[in-house]
């Protein structure tokens, strides 16, 4: 895809949002470094944490995913996807298995459909001597116009929740046989149809039993359903936080997000916004603990996930788009992995 393109997309969007008052200063800037930084125009759009503490990172601007070592911040290409423009949602869907949207963009950044697809990169039958995954097409998904965020259902070992950001669904799909279905469909998923930019649900994580999303660009902002074995449906949504209470600075209310360990607060990335807003789930609070309307710190944040070493189960590394999305808020940097400690914020 074209960035010059999406870059009009966004700020078409911002010219249609009020102006707010400025935001506080960064609140944890002492708590943040980086991990590393890609060169620019380099969309860094979701992450997952390997069993070894490595992390799997997908863009956007190419259909690739790398992996970071994140104490040293070596990173190397471990796949590149064909007949597609961008990969998204990545989830581990088994040890050492991840399942990855794959799919086009048109110079707009509008989803193409018809062109969408779950792949499995595997560690467990990759190459030994370049320590890389081998990846493998699952199935196509042809009703399909933008496969976003990405979970792995929990109580079905092989089966991983899909959510399209247009259609405002979410499919089930079984890595193992391939076949999918949609599993849920509900109002609070649907996108806003008067935004510029078309895009309802948006990030998912499940926990406990119950689907966690945001919605980028309508009520609720987050919220969570409860789900069968099956990952359908088990009753209706709950709402955490209905809107934003953080300054908006282009419009998007949330990107992905992090759940901790208890699922006690959602850690979300607002992208152009250029916000991480811990939001307490039993409450609803929000706070900005990172970031800023002109701050590079965490400019473009898209997606963020916790470590799984002992060393950093508290550490949140985030992931960013580098200021792509809302070049006039910070500039434009090279998108980034960055480490924020939970614990100084």
């Amino acid at each position: 895809m074209h960035f010059a393109s999406l870059s009009v997309v966004f700020a078409s969007f911002g010219a249609l949002v009020s102006s707010l008052p400025t935001e506080p200063a960064s609140h944890a800037s002492k708590a943040l470094r980086d991990v590393v930084v890609f060169p620019n125009n380099t969309w860094v759009e979701n992450i997952a944490v390997r069993s070894n503490g490595n992390l799997l990172v997908t863009l956007i601007n190419l259909p690739e995913v790398w992996e970071v070592e994140p104490l040293s911040g070596s990173a190397k290409l471990v796949y590149s996807f064909p007949n597609a423009n961008v990969s998204l949602g990545i989830a581990e869907v088994g040890h050492d298995v991840f399942a990855v949207n794959v799919g086009n963009f048109s110079g707009t950044g509008v989803g193409v459909p018809g062109s969408w697809s779950i792949w499995t990169l595997d560690y467990n039958t990759g190459n030994p001597s370049s320590k890389k995954p081998a990846g493998k097409e699952i199935t196509a998904i042809p009703p399909a116009v933008f496969l976003n965020g990405l979970a792995a259902l929990t109580t079905k070992p092989g089966v991983v929740l899909t959510g399209d950001s247009f259609l405002g669904q979410v499919f089930a799909v079984d890595v193992f046989s391939g076949r999918y279905s949609v599993a849920v469909d509900v109002p609070e998923f649907k996108r806003n149809t008067t935004a510029a930019l078309q895009l309802g649900i948006n990030g998912m994580k499940i926990h406990d039993g119950s689907l966690y999303f945001t919605n980028s660009l309508q009520s609720p902002l987050l919220a969570k359903i409860p789900l069968s074995v099956n990952g359908n449906a088990a009753g209706p949504v709950k709402t955490i936080a209905k809107s934003a209470q953080y300054p908006i600075d282009i419009g998007f209310q949330a990107d992905d997000f992090a759940l901790d360990a208890t699922a006690e607060h959602a850690w979300v990335a607002t992208n152009p916004s250029n916000f991480i807003v811990r939001i307490t789930t039993a409450t609803g609070k929000q706070q900005i603990v990172a970031g800023g309307k002109s701050d590079q710190t965490v400019a473009g944040a898209t997606s963020a996930a916790f470590g799984r070493n002992w060393y950093d189960k508290q550490i949140l590394y985030i992931v960013t788009d580098g200021g792509l999305a809302d070049p006039s808020s910070a500039g434009v940097t090279g998108g980034k992995i960055i480490a924020l400690d939970t614990t100084k914020v």
